[in-house]
């Protein structure tokens, strides 16, 4: 109830046990609305936070589909492997040797040292994405508030390029293989907040 002047202890018009349970009542009436409604937000009730915006076709980086016929039969090196992929990216054949990754270039045979260029990567998105324009891209060496991974799991460096199209979406590059890792738009950044 109100009063004038306003205080708190006076406001609350039980004594006693009944004011314990009132105030307890609140208080976890106020969790037990913020969790349901963080629940609710789990199953994408609202049109904006599930829309997926501008989608990055997967051959963009890559330069299209696989040539195996560009692999030798056997794969080059003595060091044990746990696994091989036969890999396009930016148009040229790569062994990727697991654990690791290891880029090998099917070409050359040669270790690639260092990740893709950020102007490459970036070169690349704009011929997949015409007319959309690039607002910024910015090399991360730590998570951000979108781009993170509870078990630290997910590559870093990262390359987080943010696109000027509708639904103002970033795409989070991995620069070592030169694969879109993740994409997220307005709609998905709110939700994020409001979820978490």
């Amino acid at each position: 109830r109100r009063t004038r002047p306003f205080r708190l202890s006076n406001a609350i018009p039980y004594t006693g046990s009944m004011r314990w349970h009132y105030v307890t009542g609140v208080v976890f009436g106020v969790f037990t609305l913020t969790w349901l409604f963080s629940g609710m937000l789990s199953m994408d009730p609202f049109p904006w936070a599930n829309a997926s915006g501008l989608q990055v076709r997967r051959d963009g980086l890559s330069g299209g589909p696989i040539d195996l016929s560009a692999f030798p039969a056997r794969p080059p090196g003595d060091r044990p492997i746990q696994e091989v992929e036969f890999a396009r990216i930016q148009d040229r054949p790569y062994y990727v040797f697991r654990p690791g990754p290891v880029l090998v270039s099917a070409d050359t045979l040669e270790i690639l040292k260092e990740p893709f260029t950020v102007a490459s990567i970036v070169a690349r998105l704009e011929k997949a994405l015409p007319g959309i324009p690039i607002v910024e891209a910015a090399l991360l060496d730590d998570y951000d508030w979108y781009y993170y991974s509870r078990d630290t799991q997910l590559p870093l460096p990262v390359l987080r390029v943010k696109l000027g199209d509708a639904a103002r979406t970033w795409v989070y590059v991995d620069p070592v293989m030169s694969r879109v890792i993740r994409q997220i738009n307005k709609g998905g950044r709110v939700e994020r907040w409001l979820y978490n």
